[in-house]
């Protein structure tokens, strides 16, 4: 568990500086997927009462089975999640993939955009009301070009999906983002959001309350073009669920 000393250290960090976020180029957009999907991959964070992580959707080319729940002392007791990945010894959670996909999304009047999705698999649903198995939980971050610099591309804005509704923020106003090599250094405006998966299903949070185990999604970003097209039970948001025309079309969700 985390010192008072750092829970104090990670409390200041709204009131570092803001650095601007930095711009990428064309090329990367056309050629490179993956590095754009790196410029802003989340910061993950976990509830500190976390019991069910992430995990890759695929084992050696299979499905990953459901988790599920059970009361070792009776339906009053705390339940114990079986199925889901282990919970790690350390502050950093075990490692898990997030998977991306990029899309141009060209709408009315020439306006262009790049909207970046992140996508987390979890065996299951922590909700209180009615877990379930499987969970799909996702993060969207919208760039756009520089303005006088057409050339470059920066973060518009982050959308966060929780219980079927999603919330935007404009980049410079998220709360939390961080600089490649300043992990613990939060301010507004820099680079990667920090996120949190709720107490409450997984929905996704910007609030650093109670956080406990973390994970940066860039040490295993997985690219979601050609995804399997399976069936995730009442999870809707497996990554073809993003695909033009289906119920989560990338350019139209948020």
């Amino acid at each position: 568990m985390r010192s008072l000393l750092f829970n104090l250290l990670v409390g200041a960090t709204s009131i570092v500086p803001a650095l601007a976020n930095s711009m990428v180029h064309n090329d990367k957009f056309l050629n490179d997927h993956a590095y754009v999907a790196r410029a802003a991959a989340p910061d993950w964070h976990f509830h500190i009462t976390e019991g069910c992580y992430p995990s890759s959707a695929y084992w050696d080319g299979k499905k990953t089975p459901p988790g599920g729940v059970s009361y070792p002392g009776g339906i009053n007791q705390a339940p114990k999640y079986h199925g889901c990945a282990p919970v790690s010894s350390g502050d950093r959670a075990h490692d898990f993939p997030t998977y991306f996909r990029v899309r141009k999304c060209e709408y009315s009047g020439g306006h262009v955009e790049y909207h970046v999705l992140y996508d987390v698999f979890f065996a299951y649903s922590t909700n209180r009301i009615a877990g379930h198995i499987y969970d799909w939980e996702w993060a969207m971050v919208k760039w756009v070009r520089v303005p006088g610099n057409s050339n470059y591309w920066h973060r518009k804005s982050i959308v966060l999906a929780k219980h079927g509704d999603t919330t935007e923020w404009d980049w410079d106003k998220f709360p939390n983002t961080l600089n490649e090599g300043e992990e613990w250094v939060w301010g507004k405006n820099r680079d990667r959001p920090v996120i949190k998966f709720g107490a409450d299903g997984h929905g996704l949070e910007a609030n650093m309350n109670q956080i406990g185990k973390w994970y940066r999604a860039a040490d295993w970003l997985s690219n979601a073009n050609g995804f399997p097209d399976d069936d995730w039970a009442t999870a809707n948001a497996p990554p073809p669920a993003f695909e033009a025309g289906r119920w989560f079309d990338l350019c139209w969700v948020a």
